[in-house]
């Protein structure tokens, strides 16, 4: 859940983690008022806070640049299960794709990803996979299945 709020979400992760830290901050300031610690002493906490909020928004900023990649595939997988005429044909329009966590394989040119997917209809649901693979910077839909009421579809990428 949190990585995944990080990689999809960066900014609502930034400003999550700066409330944290935030709150943290001013309990351990309300601390120390009570035991009388001197303000040198909370600055250098104030201090630990700031650095360790930099460190976060670094972290954020790493693996939302990192997700990107994973996030590219699915978009295309998305367009890919929605767009075609058999899931179109076989579920209904318009087609609802809830996408899942994908399955990583290493093909001969790269990365190779398969999508699993939740779609539904007017007309029927089904589970549904697509498989993409990098080429260059680009995904691109390599096949993909699709299964509705034990009936197995094959889908082929144009």
């Amino acid at each position: 859940m949190g990585r995944r709020l990080i990689e999809v979400y960066p900014a609502r992760a930034l400003v999550l983690g700066g409330a944290t830290m935030l709150a943290l901050f001013g309990v351990v300031a309300f601390i120390f008022r009570r035991v009388d610690v001197a303000n040198d002493q909370l600055s250098v906490v104030g201090g630990f806070f700031a650095y360790g909020f930099i460190a976060f928004a670094a972290l954020v900023g790493l693996l939302a640049w990192r997700g990107k990649d994973v996030r590219d595939a699915h978009t295309v997988a998305d367009r890919f299960l929605a767009d075609h005429a058999t899931v179109g044909r076989t579920i209904g329009k318009p087609v609802d794709v809830r996408l899942r966590p994908a399955r990583t394989a290493r093909s001969a040119n790269g990365a190779r990803l398969t999508i699993p997917a939740e779609v539904g209809g007017p007309l029927a649901e089904g589970t549904a996979e697509a498989i993409v693979e990098r080429e260059g910077e680009q995904w691109r839909v390599v096949g993909g299945d699709l299964e509705v009421d034990d009936h197995h579809f094959a889908l082929v990428a144009d």
